[in-house]
């Protein structure tokens, strides 16, 4: 897979990319294995695909705005037969008055292939420390 990692996972984060600004939860679903296990922003922990679109995205995906995975700073680390993916992310919040702020965070991903696409095993999404 490390031919092609840095290529195809690219891709991959575009496509999350999208899913995230565009609502589609449905695109997203397929780009994670249905036994996903994740940890994020909103949910502690999620297991199964399920569970990570109604406790995490529907939760979160709504209040943001201009989310980005900052790609310039991508880490990789292929292992066997996945890889592991190191990135941050920016987007915008919205408060309850309608005012906007900065979200930073960082993602963590363990992708791999499954019948010719990536998919992610696992993820952890958590907002940057302050005053980092």
């Amino acid at each position: 897979m490390e031919a092609q990692s840095r290529y195809g996972v690219r891709g991959w984060l575009e496509r999350m990319q999208a899913c995230v600004r565009e609502l589609d939860y449905e695109r997203a679903r397929g780009l994670f294995a249905p036994g996903i296990v994740a940890f994020g922003t909103r949910a502690p922990k999620a297991v199964g695909i399920d569970a990570l679109e109604h406790r995490q995205w529907r939760e979160i995906w709504p209040t943001i705005d201009d989310f980005e995975f900052r790609l310039d700073g991508l880490h990789l680390v292929d292992v066997e037969s996945s890889t592991v993916v190191a990135v941050e992310w920016s987007s915008l919040g919205r408060d309850s008055e309608g005012g906007c702020f900065s979200r930073t965070g960082r993602a963590t991903f363990v992708l791999a292939a499954r019948e010719g696409e990536l998919v992610a095993l696992h993820s952890h999404f958590s907002i940057s420390p302050s005053g980092s």
